[in-house]
Parts: structure tokens; C-alpha cells; sequence
């Protein structure tokens, strides 16, 4: 392997859609996504995905990926979630987009993981966010600057 495995679980975006959702409640206001260790970058596309607590949904109705965690406590409150901007950095990002990448994001996954291969090519088809190569230190301190 001429780099190290970039693995892309998409059922931990489900603490991300369960924060955007405390932060759209409590401040009102659009939310921007930037991802260091990015890698394929799906996470960045949260909020194109459903959560479902047991009968309790956030998310784009009919969306293609719908994560059901076990989850214990109490459920995020139900705000709109409005994205302003999807960003992210990695050393050695991948483009789900591309062909070879996507296949390459696919190999980390067991043939006996169905499930795991069907949630990301269903968040790949989804993929529209925009992902620097290169080393996070610069890119965050431009980031914050604007």
C-alpha cells in the first residue's frame, strides 16, 4: 500500500446530526461543517442523512441513508438545520466521486458487512462537498480567519 487505510464509517455521522441539531436549536443560525482527517469526506454530508430513534426522525425525508443507533438518554430537540458550507482537509483526501476512489473506500470493508457497503455508496451518491489535499494546521487557521 503506498498510504495508510482511510476507513469512512458513516454511522458516526449520528453524533454529528444529533449536534447540528442541538446547535441549530439553540442558535438559529446556519451551520459550517469543516473536517480535518477529512479522508473520504463523507461526514460532511450529515445532514443529507436520516437518524431514526425509534420512531423519532430528523433528516431529509426519504433520504437513501437513515442511521438507527442505539441510543440511550434523552433525543437532541428537532431544530432546521441549515448547512452553510461543507469543507474538509486531509493529507491524502479521497473524491468519493471518483471511481477508483470510491472502489478504494469500499475495499476497507469485509464481504460480510452488506449493510456497511450499501450505507456508503448510498452516502457517496449524495457526495457534493468540497475536500482540500493538504496539511490541516494552514488550512484551519485560514479557515477560522474568514
Amino acid at each position: 500500500m503506498n498510504s495508510p487505510p482511510q476507513t469512512n464509517e458513516v454511522r458516526r455521522s449520528t453524533i454529528l446530526i444529533s449536534v447540528g441539531q442541538v446547535l441549530a436549536a439553540r442558535l438559529g443560525m446556519p451551520l459550517r461543517l469543516s473536517e480535518v482527517r477529512a479522508s473520504g469526506s463523507l461526514h460532511l454530508m450529515c445532514n443529507q442523512y436520516g437518524l431514526d430513534f425509534g420512531g423519532m426522525r430528523f433528516g431529509p425525508t426519504g433520504a437513501d441513508v437513515v442511521l438507527s443507533p442505539d441510543w440511550e438518554g434523552a433525543r437532541p430537540p428537532r431544530a432546521d438545520v441549515v448547512i452553510a458550507g461543507r469543507h474538509g482537509v486531509d493529507l491524502n483526501s479521497l473524491n468519493p466521486c471518483d471511481p477508483k476512489d470510491a472502489l478504494r473506500l469500499r475495499a476497507y470493508f469485509s464481504a460480510d458487512q452488506p449493510e456497511r457497503i450499501a450505507r456508503t455508496e448510498a452516502a457517496v451518491a449524495v457526495f457534493d462537498a468540497v475536500v482540500d489535499r493538504g496539511d490541516a494546521i494552514g488550512w484551519i487557521a485560514d479557515r477560522l480567519g474568514r
